[in-house]
């Protein structure tokens, strides 16, 4: 029979209500301001604009005129390099300019470039130690207050919190007034809250704020101080000044502050406050990457609060970020279970545990709450199968013991004896101290006397020392529980080891005892089966009169001699052993024998909340008619009809439900709980009836929905002036909200966004009433409201809704996961900086979740690449590859490796050849890598499903190690590669890159014909075409013709890089060889037409200055001389 719980833990679905203050990988977020890279200061370049601007000219014309020496021209390089911000290049230039020409009278200004470039690719290090240099060996300069800045800015990059406080408090000791203290008092603030010391940097905050009003950290101050109000648990002036940055229309920190908003309001239990914050984030910034989040946090909401249909709809929003995704498709299983779609619920939670089963804790809750939905769909064997992997997977997680015992009852109840023997060892050694110790034990014992029938035929001695082993587990348990419910159902199992050896004065012994208990109306179904055992022990003693009074079930056969009190307990008995068809015929004969008497009801209604419990709906059906067919004379009559409605809902027969309902509200005096629950019900069917019909059904029946919903609200709401509501005032008030809620989502359903708005507000204060945190789900009413704007394009009112609800989770544990998303969202945003800035932030933080590290980590590596930070990619590449030897993302980790080697080795733009002992080495260990990938192509990959040659980024390994054979000059490996691919894969979107490639390896073998043919391919491809990549093959192949001094060929194929692509590099460049070509062919007119346009187009150009000194030399030449 089925097996009750002890009222403990077992078979509960941990984790309901997510938790603020856990992080499985997506959830709850509380932001931190990400100030330990971000830079508040104006760039040094910014400072020094127009001192630069003046120094370029005056190095221009100096060199135009008296070509001057190399210290002056390698500084004008570096210089020029520094306007480009080509940082690289600028930062090595310098590095080689300071100690070449030490006697250089703009050494001191070249160590201050030097310093800023490092500090631009991100070598703080390197570019502290460079402005202290300054400091120390050119105190009289005018700069000193800068590099001063710069010195701490640069701790402040590093997290070295000390040195950069000691750093800013000297810089504004010294320089109050100078330009850079605003940013130096705002660094202070936050390295001072990083170091926890929050009033301290409070102040810092405050000193922004008053001494710069018009000040450009005004945003960035507020924030902050918002943070450090909140750490100081000064919680009024945090949330006015979150709620003073979230109203600006275009703030920076807007959404940020509405999800802090959020965040608060929800820990705060206040969650129509906290949704409508985290739906006002996806309608005022619907691009941001805090979206997902939000919506993930309104499934949090909806669930909270029970709606599991609202939840559900909300997780699977949620499908980017990877991360995020396995959460919301984590909590959408738990809402099908929850709903009773069992079958749902194992499909989602299956498909995702491959991805879950690694991480902790949502690994073991994965398989826990996966089998629990097997053993609720009675697969007994499936289920005690994913209890032990769910005990394997964290032996000491909070779920292991439940699983563990939900495993061997799942073992009992598959008849696998043995297995649950053995578990009952494992649990006793590991989980002696569980607090299901004693539940444990009853399965144990189950298992016992499962055996002992099991030996029944073949050992009946061995079969009667295990029913003893039994019973002395039972007894022990019976008397050694606290717990009424354990005691008693050790009894209940102790009889039936008893009833089995026929010892049936034990088995009266046993529950007699019990009687009051076991016929109370109180009593759990799942005990009311002993009443048949008790009835049977005692029929067997003769004691007939008393089975009868105890179980009411059994009478004389013949028809007009029918007990009604025992056929009444008979259909109870029936219906309890699951016996549905034996319950129908007892109640069915019953009504014969008593149409209209007592224990008829009594069965018809014990009977129906036994099928309506079990679901058996047809069966409970019947039963709530039998009771209505009563009259209204029955005392029951109108909870009989409520539950006859009820049995509709479940049976989706919305009509009857609807007609039912509407019978309940006839009634008079009856339960305001009730009665408002009906009304809330009747409301719903009458929606649920416009949602199956016609165009004109559905707006007429969802029109009728409304007007209940709406009546309801009116007539249960709480009054204002009731200031401390009874347990039944606030039953009655939570019905009144549900009934605001179906209102506000009929209308939503009728497209009336702003009556449907108005109708959550009014459902959101109505459930502020509630007391009772079970009850008080105010963050899923924000959810679905801020999802209804948003749906219906109300894109700021879901913002609104959206921060509220973000303001309410500061403390979570979903903090970091949240952060990544931010940082995953800038990334996706293209503001790189801020990206690398945020994934670095996230990575310095201590105890990490793996996950969350492993994506960080990828991320700032594709990130860095991209922004062709390549030291920061490699770094982070080699940092993956420890902290993941084993991960399946090894290999793209691999990859990116040798992509940074291979661009950290290129010494110069176009393609030149790595020279010998410069940079060499790293291609060739970029090289090596990259033939390690090719030689694993076909390794499965567990998680995606594919193997290593199917990723997307995978191709690319071709394109990389065609690039790195041609870094080498190893012509013929190049060309062998290109083809490689091409036969394996001709449609290859990476082909025309490797092509672009060939031709220039072609090119430099002086095979002209094929080189060009290799240039026409990219340029013709239709992956290529118009790419840069075609408007470089195109550049390069008007080069051959250059090579060959065919030089009017070589004019026309230049022009067509300046007439059909947009990118202006290879356009000035064009241009500039097209001039060349025109003095060559001494058509100087042609050349100086051609200057024209390069200087209309490309002022800036380098090109255009070099084309200029050219032509005019040129044209001097071929000018005639004046006569004297």
């Amino acid at each position: 029979m089925p097996q009750p719980s002890d009222g403990d833990r077992a078979g509960g679905d941990r984790g309901h209500a997510p938790s603020t203050c856990d992080a499985p990988a997506a959830g709850r977020v509380a932001r931190l301001p990400k100030m330990n890279t971000r830079s508040f200061g104006p760039s040094f370049s910014g400072l020094r604009s127009s001192f630069l601007l003046a120094e370029v000219v005056l190095l221009v014309t100096f060199i135009a005129s008296s070509a001057m020496a190399d210290a002056d021209s390698e500084y004008g390089v570096a210089l020029q390099f520094y306007k480009q911000q080509r940082w690289e290049q600028s930062a090595k230039l310098w590095a080689d300019f300071i100690p070449r020409y030490p006697q250089s009278p703009r050494l001191p200004l070249a160590k201050l470039y030097y310093g800023q470039a490092l500090i631009q690719t991100g070598k703080y290090a390197e570019a502290r130690e460079t402005f202290r240099d300054y400091v120390a060996r050119y105190p009289a300069e005018a700069d000193i207050p800068l590099a001063r800045y710069r010195i701490a800015e640069c701790s402040v990059f590093l997290n070295d919190l000390d040195a950069a406080r000691a750093e800013l408090k000297a810089f504004l000791s010294q320089h109050a007034n100078h330009d850079l203290a605003e940013w130096a008092w705002q660094y202070q603030g936050e390295v001072l809250a990083k170091q926890g010391k929050f009033a301290e940097a409070a102040d810092s905050f405050r000193t922004v704020l008053t001494k710069y009003q018009s000040g450009k950290l005004t945003e960035d101050a507020k924030f902050g101080l918002a943070r450090a109000e909140e750490q100081l648990k000064h919680v009024p002036e945090a949330m006015a000044l979150y709620r003073e940055l979230a109203a600006a229309p275009n703030g920076r920190f807007a959404a940020e502050s509405l999800f802090c908003l959020g965040t608060r309001f929800f820990d705060d239990r206040q969650y129509p406050q906290a949704l409508e914050q985290f739906t006002a984030i996806e309608k005022r910034f619907p691009e941001h990457s805090l979206v997902p989040t939000a919506r993930l946090h309104s499934g949090y909401v909806h669930f909270a609060t029970r709606q599991y249909d609202a939840a559900a709809a909300e997780f699977e929003k949620v499908t980017q970020p990877p991360g995020l995704a396995l959460t919301a498709q984590y909590w959408l299983g738990l809402c099908k279970k929850e709903l009773g779609d069992f079958a749902a619920a194992i499909q989602i939670l299956s498909r995702l545990d491959p991805q879950a089963k690694a991480l902790r804790p949502l690994g073991q809750e994965v398989a826990f709450h996966w089998g629990d939905s097997e053993l609720r769909q009675e697969h007994f064997d499936k289920a005690r199968e994913l209890f032990l992997e769910a005990t394997r997977r964290d032996p000491a997680g909070e779920l292991a013991d439940d699983a563990l015992y939900l495993a061997s009852d799942a073992a009992v109840r598959a008849g696998r004896f043995d297995d649950a023997e053995r578990m009952h060892a494992e649990f006793r050694r590991t989980y002696a101290q569980s607090g299901l110790a004693l539940l444990e034990e009853l399965v144990y014992g189950r298992a016992i006397f499962g055996q002992g029938n099991a030996l029944e035929a073949t050992d009946p001695a061995g079969a009667k020392a295990r029913w003893a082993s039994a019973a002395q587990v039972f007894e022990r348990v019976a008397r050694e529980s606290t717990v009424p419910r354990t005691s008693i159902l050790a009894r209940i199992q102790l009889a039936r080891v008893q009833a089995r050896g026929k010892n049936f004065e034990a088995v009266v012994a046993t529950l007699l005892p019990l009687k009051e208990e076991l016929v109370s109306d109180q009593v759990p179904r799942e005990y009311t089966e002993a009443l048949v055992l008790l009835s049977n022990s005692l029929i067997e003693l003769k004691r007939s009169e008393e089975a009868v009074t105890v179980l009411k079930v059994y009478q004389d056969s013949s028809p007009e001699k029918k007990n009604p009190v025992a056929l009444s307990t008979l259909a109870v008995a029936s219906a309890q052993l699951g016996k549905w068809d034996d319950a129908r015929r007892a109640v069915a004969s019953l009504a014969e024998a008593e149409p209209a008497g007592e224990n008829l009801a009594y069965a018809a209604a014990t009977v129906g909340d036994l099928a309506f419990r079990a679901e058996e709906w047809p069966a409970a059906a019947e039963m709530f008619q039998r009771e209505v067919g009563l009259g209204e004379a029955y005392p029951k009559y109108w909870r009989a009809l409520s539950d006859l409605g009820h049995t509709y809902i479940n049976m989706e027969k919305w009509s009857d439900a609807a007609a039912a309902m509407s019978g309940v509200l006839q009634s008079k005096g009856q339960d305001g709980a009730l009665i408002s629950h009906i009304t809330y019900l009747y409301g719903y069917a009458l929606q649920k009836v416009g949602e199956t019909g016609d165009a004109a059904v559905r707006t007429e029946k969802t029109a009728a929905a409304v007007k209940v919903f709406e009546e309801g609200y009116d007539r249960f709401r709480l009054p204002a002036e009731a200031k401390t509501p009874s347990e039944t005032a606030l039953r009655v008030s939570y019905n009144a909200y549900q009934c605001a809620k179906g209102a506000a989502r009929c209308y939503a359903r009728l497209e009336k966004s702003a009556d449907a708005d108005a109708w959550w507000e009014k459902a959101y204060n109505e459930l502020t009433h509630q007391t009772d945190p079970k009850y008080r789900d105010l963050d899923v009413v924000l959810s679905e409201w801020a999802a209804m704007n948003n749906n219906a394009g109300n894109d700021a009112r879901a913002d609104e809704l959206f921060q509220r609800l973000l303001k309410d989770f500061p403390g979570s544990q979903q903090a970091v996961v949240a952060r990544l998303s931010v940082a995953q969202g800038m990334a996706n945003a293209g503001e790189t900086q801020q990206a690398i800035q945020a994934f670095e932030a996230i990575l310095s933080q201590p105890k990490l979740p793996d996950e969350v590290r492993r994506t960080a980590l990828l991320w700032l590596i594709d990130v860095a690449a991209e922004t062709s930070d390549w030291s920061t990619s490699l770094a982070n590449a080699l940092a993956f590859e420890k902290a993941f030897p084993a991960s399946e993302h090894r290999f793209y980790a691999k990859f990116r490796k040798a992509e940074a080697l291979l661009q950290l080795a290129v010494r110069s733009p176009g393609g030149a050849s790595i020279e010998a002992g410069r940079g060499s080495e790293q291609v060739d260990e970029a090289i090596k890598l990259l033939i390690e990938l090719k030689q694993s192509k076909d390794v499965a990959l567990k998680d995606s499903g594919s193997t290593i040659g199917q990723e997307e980024w995978y191709p690319q390994v071709w394109l990389l190690l065609t690039e790195a054979y041609f870094r080498i000059r190893n012509h013929t490996a190049v060309a062998a590669n290109v083809e490689e691919l091409r036969s394996q894969d001709p449609m290859s979107k990476f082909l025309y890159q490797m092509d672009e490639i060939l031709g220039r390896s072609l090119n430099a073998q002086a095979k002209f014909d094929e080189a060009r043919a290799a240039f026409t391919r990219v340029i013709e491809s239709p992956d290529g075409k118009r790419t840069e990549t075609a408007a470089k093959a195109q550049f390069y192949l008007a080069e051959t013709f250059l090579l060959q001094k065919k030089y009017a060929e070589a004019l026309e194929e230049y022009y067509k890089v300046y007439v059909s692509y947009a990118y202006p590099e290879w356009q000035a460049m064009a241009l500039y060889q097209a001039i060349r070509c025109d003095l060559e062919l001494k058509r100087p007119e042609g050349a100086a037409k051609t200057l024209e346009t390069l200087k209309t187009g490309f002022p800036d150009s380098e090109y255009t200055k070099k084309a200029e000194v050219e032509v005019k030399a040129i044209l001097d030449k071929t000018q005639p001389e004046k006569p004297a």
